[in-house]
């Protein structure tokens, strides 16, 4: 049956509430909620799920079994993460999100192996969503994995995404941010303004549960 296909990879939904967290208390304010390993145990446990747009603020992640959602575990600490900012109010996360994880979980990206996962901030005014891969120093690999999300997401060739190393987060954003987009020479630069995701453009999913967060 198709909807028994084994991913390439398996995958662990985790959720962090920025509430109940602060520096010192992180990791203890992550929750692992569940594996996946199969086509039909993804949907299993996606049909169920709040989508973002109906969340508080939070963190929903979905990252390779075995890597936990922290740049300082041993298969993130050398990588880094494309970003890019959403629009609230128009359920731009929700469809950027599930567009994303389709396309991990999926294999869509060229180097798939060098995915470590994604984090989607859902915040009160602006939402972000990241996705982190393991080697920041290779340019060419994470260039290209830049060309697939915006692939992914379909986004207009001005909208502005940004990588940033996570080793090097405490250094001047200048230093850190490489820009896919690049303007014409001579011509102004662009902003980085949040992103709306065309409402024609999405994978749909029906559900009739739906599983609530705290």
């Amino acid at each position: 049956m198709s909807d028994e296909i084994p991913l390439r990879y398996s995958w662990t939904f985790w959720y962090s509430n920025k509430k109940q967290r602060n520096r010192d208390n992180f990791d203890a304010s992550m929750q692992k909620m569940c594996t996946v390993s199969t086509v039909k145990e993804f949907w299993n446990v996606y049909s169920f799920l709040q989508r973002p747009s109906e969340l508080p603020i939070c963190d929903l992640m979905l990252f390779r079994d075995g890597i936990r959602p922290v740049w300082e575990d041993d298969k993130n600490k050398s990588g880094g993460r494309w970003s890019l900012h959403l629009k609230k109010g128009i359920q731009a996360s929700s469809r950027a999100w599930e567009n994303l994880l389709l396309a991990i979980i999926g294999d869509q990206f060229t180097h798939s192996e060098e995915v470590c996962g994604v984090v989607l901030k859902i915040r009160q005014s602006d939402d972000s969503l990241c996705l982190w891969n393991r080697t920041a120093s290779d340019a060419e690999t994470r260039t290209t994995i830049g060309k697939d999300l915006r692939k992914v997401l379909r986004l207009d060739s001005g909208v502005l995404i940004k990588y940033k190393f996570h080793e090097q987060t405490e250094q001047p954003e200048d230093e850190i941010t490489l820009l896919l987009f690049q303007p014409e020479r001579g011509g102004p630069q662009p902003e980085a303004k949040p992103v709306a995701i065309d409402n024609e453009r999405r994978t749909t999913c029906h559900t009739s549960n739906q599983t609530q967060f705290s």
